[in-house]
């Protein structure tokens, strides 16, 4: 009986002899949690040194549900990595005394995403008093979820995907790329060249897990000395204006039914709300077909459109690279979009004339 069943057993030795590296591997990702997703963290940046980009869709989504219950969040500045560059500081200047405000946003967000996390803090009884959304064409064309990769995926309370969600941070941490340079550096404690190229970062920032909001003060440090912009960093913004171009319209029907999701959640809840359009460096003007879209849904004195060739993105110093304007234009808009009585101040250069049908890379 014992030989009749030994090519099995020899079978499955071989299958767990063989497995044992991934166990391994498997044991290192829960202990080490490279991606802070599989622990419950009350600062998500209080690691020091290299480590990887965090997803600040899911940061965004456990901070709010870890601190609810006792801040009361009322007020919310979302969009892509742009705008947490809004400092809440100087937004709630511009509030009434109970505003309660943080940041909620992710990495390249999409139109998606955003309406599932509006929809989520509906859902869960949260008070949506005070919105600023600061988007742009790249966010407004993505109706799909993502599913690959680390970076912007859906929580898995907002979605209930918690087997996948986990499956594709496992997978990320797999990679070659990535692993290699994960455990050399989680073991040597040495930064190499070669680290960076692979989503491994180091992130000075000053991060406040009340308002979930992340600032660069190192970056403004070094802006205020003399010694960011370098010219590897000057190098970055050229040939990168566009300014008699227009973006190809996006809001199609599926971006339609969503925006008009946005907007009954905004009217359910009596929303002060402002829907702003980034200015990006590129100088690329949003098409006036979704101009006019978002004007009809959210009505027009509440659409800042800020896009195409201004007074700001005419000069690199007002951005820390060709995709994150700083801090200093983003307390200009909010000056603006909350000044009485008025519409955007600035002195546009020209007149866009002509299309462009380009992608713009992924922002972090």
């Amino acid at each position: 009986m014992m030989k009749k069943h030994r090519p099995i057993i020899l079978f499955l030795f071989r299958i767990l002899l063989f497995s044992v590296p991934l166990w391994i591997l498997l044991a290192v990702y829960v202990m080490l949690d490279p991606f802070m997703v599989v622990r419950s963290y009350d600062n998500y940046y209080e690691r020091k040194g290299l480590h990887p980009t965090l997803d600040m869709d899911y940061v965004s989504c456990e901070n709010y549900v870890r601190r609810n219950a006792t801040m009361h969040y009322n007020a919310f500045i979302m969009g892509n990595s742009r705008s947490q560059f809004w400092h809440i500081s100087d937004w709630k200047k511009h509030l009434d005394d109970d505003a309660v405000a943080c940041h909620y946003y992710g990495n390249g967000e999409t139109l998606y995403r955003l309406t599932r996390h509006l929809q989520f803090i509906h859902h869960l009884g949260g008070d949506i008093k005070y919105v600023i959304l600061a988007i742009d064409q790249q966010l407004l064309e993505m109706v799909e979820p993502e599913t690959t990769g680390h970076l912007g995926l859906m929580p898995p309370r907002v979605d209930g995907r918690l087997l996948s969600f986990h499956a594709e941070n496992l997978l990320s941490f797999l990679k070659p790329e990535f692993l290699v340079g994960y455990l050399d550096y989680s073991i040597f404690g040495k930064h190499r060249s070669y680290m960076t190229e692979h989503f491994l970062f180091e992130q000075p920032v000053h991060y406040d897990p009340v308002t979930n909001e992340v600032q660069e003060f190192l970056a403004d440090e070094a802006i205020d000395n003399g010694t960011y912009y370098t010219p590897e960093r000057i190098q970055r913004f050229e040939n990168k204006q566009y300014p008699d171009s227009i973006s190809p319209s996006v809001l199609k029907e599926e971006h339609i039914v969503l925006l008009q999701q946005i907007k009954d959640i905004f009217k359910q809840h009596v929303t002060d709300y402002r829907i702003v359009i980034n200015p990006l460096y590129d100088q690329i003007k949003l098409n006036p077909q979704d101009y006019r879209t978002l004007c009809h849904i959210f009505g027009q004195k509440q659409v800042y459109d800020f896009s195409g060739p201004n007074s700001w993105n005419k000069d690199y110093h007002l951005y820390y690279e060709d995709s994150h304007y700083r801090p200093v234009v983003a307390n200009q808009m909010m000056d603006s979009i909350y000044r009485d009585n008025s519409r955007p101040y600035l002195v546009f250069a020209r007149r866009p004339t002509t299309n462009i049908s380009r992608r713009i890379g992924r922002i972090r």
